[in-house]
């Protein structure tokens, strides 16, 4: 333990968390720099993100060295995941990901179900913090950290349309996070599995109380430490993606998927049947994967479509009740309709909600509910739909669509701005 951290530890937290303020330097990127922070795209940014963290978690020795040189698990392989990296004249030299909260749930629910759920059950949507790792030469006054963390906050809100972040952490590192964002804390000290049992403790922050609570606390801050103004000003070397009906950005590809998880890492080959199933349902209405035989062995998808989020308001009809709420995942078959109000019967009901533009109206059947929120979804029910509509699958494939490093291949319609 450094000196620094020797003395805080035994510092109260009342001057404590003033003290690591007082103690921030703030340098925004300058275009003249040459950094520029943006989604991992490529394969060559792709493999330098799962390279770096491998270097870092290996170097801290939180994680045995691993052939491929790579770090990656079942979420990289799916939409749910984001991957952002910053680049130092094209390089990169730090990554951090975002994992949107889902059916499959979070990394974190192996050790921290309990406190996610509770979570959950306020109605949050949560958005998992995880794989951070900075370049040893670029570790300097969390220079790059804290543009990672401007860069995710913001993502996570308007893209990801996530309203609460969460993450697992040393227990040492909770102070920084602490004093300079707000992240509070929730749950016990455990040996984390996936970190070689390294301590860790669970935190969150609410993204939408976060803001009034960094303006009081940081106001007369010179602009040097002031990490509110930081956060709230615009950087033109951070480049997100358009805000849309979607709330993922799949940059994955046949070719990435075989290249990472197949020849670097073996990954496919490690996965069970029900997880493999998941990855091809994932890319399904894009891509045939039929060719990757370390996934032939998946059940048949067909039984187990893919519930692409979504953020839409929608509505259902009844003979004698309009019920409002909001999509909150889209499949080829139904949909998950969010909503604190309850049905008066569950006969003759037609789905309202408009995505890419483009208004439906489709008969549908209550398949299961939900009376608290659980596996990613929050209060609501399933609803399957009674006839197929063929402009869903042609949305789908459209909003769910790979960037890769070099173009869209689509052009998506920005969601407007709310009045």
């Amino acid at each position: 333990m450094s000196l620094y951290r020797k003395v805080l530890k035994w510092i109260p937290r009342p001057f404590r968390e003033p003290l690591i303020r007082q103690m921030l330097q703030i340098r925004p990127f300058k275009d003249s720099e040459g950094y520029q922070v943006e989604i991992a795209k490529s394969r060559s940014d792709l493999e330098a993100a799962y390279r770096l963290l491998h270097e870092c978690y290996v170097s801290m020795g939180i994680m045995d060295q691993h052939p491929s040189g790579l770090r990656c698990n079942l979420f990289s392989t799916l939409p749910y995941m984001t991957t952002i990296v910053a680049k130092k004249n094209g390089v990169v030299v730090g990554t951090v990901s975002v994992i949107k909260d889902s059916h499959i749930g979070l990394p974190s629910d192996s050790e921290y179900q309990k406190e996610n759920d509770v979570l959950r059950n306020a109605g949050h949507r949560m958005i998992e913090v995880s794989c951070l790792a900075v370049a040893k030469e670029h570790r300097e006054n969390h220079r790059i950290s804290l543009h990672l963390m401007k860069y995710l906050y913001e993502y996570s809100y308007k893209n990801m349309k996530g309203d609460l972040l969460c993450a697992t952490v040393h227990p040492r590192a909770f102070d920084f996070y602490s004093a300079l964002l707000g992240f509070f804390r929730s749950g016990k000290v455990v040996e984390y599995p996936s970190v070689k049992g390294a301590l860790a403790i669970h935190i969150a922050l609410d993204l939408e109380v976060a803001n009034r609570i960094l303006k009081r606390v940081y106001e007369g801050y010179p602009t040097t430490k002031n990490l509110y103004a930081f956060m709230t000003s615009p950087i033109k070397t951070m480049l997100y993606p358009p805000a849309v009906n979607a709330s993922v950005n799949p940059v994955m590809t046949p070719d990435l998927l075989k290249y990472f998880f197949v020849e670097k890492t073996a990954l496919f080959r490690e996965l069970n049947s029900e997880q493999r199933a998941l990855v091809k349902s994932a890319y399904s209405l894009n891509f045939d994967l039929n060719d990757i035989k370390e996934l032939d062995s998946s059940p048949d998808t067909r039984n187990s479509p893919f519930r692409f989020p979504m953020a839409t308001p929608a509505a259902i009809l009844t003979q004698d009740q309009i019920v409002f709420g909001k999509m909150q995942n889209l499949s080829l078959g139904g949909l998950y309709f969010e909503t604190n109000e309850k049905l008066h019967n569950d006969k003759s009901l037609v789905v309202i909600f408009s995505i890419a533009g483009q208004p439906f109206r489709i008969p549908c059947e209550v398949r299961w509910r939900s009376d608290q929120p659980a596996n990613g979804n929050q209060k609501g029910m399933g609803l399957e739909f009674m006839r197929a509509d063929p402009r869903i699958r042609k949305i789908l494939r459209q909003l769910h669509s790979v960037h890769n490093g070099d173009s869209q291949v689509v052009e998506l319609k920005p969601v407007p701005k709310a009045a």
